[in-house]
């Protein structure tokens, strides 16, 4: 365990950080102006999700040098993030009130996790 957190701690950090602007009560954030652009959750949703999948392939890139298995790689970079944005989205509807579960917004982070997997073969090269 000790060495997972080793391993993936710049992972941990950013996911740490998505879970808490997904949890953090709305008047938390009622000092920042945030423009009336239409659908920017979805750009920001899109974002964080993409930011930290790539951060999350490329500390196992470093820990695999090799991926051995691209089953693991499948899990923990691809189905890992998915699977947090739609248990964020559940959680978000279920517990935290006044924030609310939205679709579009898991389609969001789906969609960013599958934009990073395009430059997979670049966060590889770089981390060889």
């Amino acid at each position: 365990m000790r060495y997972f957190f080793k391993i993936y701690w710049k992972s941990l950090l950013i996911f740490a950080m998505v879970l808490y602007l997904s949890f953090a009560p709305s008047s938390t954030f009622d000092g920042i102006s945030i423009p009336a652009i239409p659908y920017l959750d979805k750009l920001v949703h899109f974002i964080m999700y993409a930011a930290c999948t790539a951060v999350l392939c490329f500390d196992f890139f470093r820990q695999q040098k090799v991926v051995k298995s691209r089953t693991m790689f499948i899990i923990i970079c691809i189905v890992l993030p998915i699977l947090i944005g739609g248990v964020v989205e559940l959680m978000q509807e279920r517990f935290f009130y006044p924030r609310t579960g939205d679709w579009c917004d898991w389609l969001a982070d789906i969609l960013g996790v599958c934009f990073v997997q395009l430059f997979v073969p670049v966060l590889k090269k770089k981390c060889k």
